[in-house]
């Protein structure tokens, strides 16, 4: 109604997608943002905000195209890259993933981020790649045995043997 009435009126507008979210109408609240958007698509925290809904809603595709746009700055917001990271996963599209995770790896030293990255390395044979992830990764949590137990796997399929047996060692030391 409020778009028939005062199409051009943006807080009203603002304000009846906030009062939508609130009584949990997410679809409808969407495609109001996406006019607001259209009239002001400058306005980035809006963009994110309608992102952040489509994520709720279980709307990947939608998520992610707003979260690309988001994400494309070089000095993209860690929270932005770890959402868009995770769409991208979401949607089934893993080499895509990668990209956001390695950003978000090297800029916010993310521990999700780098064991991703270490789970695709790995699934894709490239153990060596997946050691420099893991490895920063048991810098920060040197006790950790899911940790040292993956990292004597990795060894292990690299016939790097002592280095295997030292990891399973310092494992099995550190399992109760």
């Amino acid at each position: 109604k409020i778009l028939q009435r005062e199409p051009d009126n943006l807080q009203a507008l603002r304000g009846a997608a906030s009062a939508l979210i609130a009584q949990q109408k997410k679809g409808e609240a969407a495609a109001m943002l996406e006019i607001l958007l259209q009239r002001e698509p400058a306005r980035l925290a809006l963009r994110e905000e309608l992102a952040s809904l489509y994520y709720e809603m279980g709307s990947f595709d939608k998520a992610r195209v707003h979260l690309t746009v988001l994400a494309r700055g070089n000095q993209a917001d860690p929270a932005i890259l770890l959402k868009t990271a995770q769409v991208y996963d979401r949607s089934g599209l893993e080499s895509q993933a990668v990209e956001y995770w390695q950003r978000l790896a090297r800029t916010s030293q993310s521990p999700e981020a780098k064991e991703r990255l270490t789970a695709y390395y790995l699934k894709g044979g490239k153990a060596e790649e997946a050691l420099v992830h893991l490895g920063s990764l048991l810098e920060k949590e040197p006790s950790s045995s899911k940790l040292l137990k993956r990292l004597g796997q990795i060894y292990f399929s690299l016939s790097r043997f002592p280095e295997a047996l030292a990891c399973f060692e310092r494992y099995i030391f550190l399992k109760p």
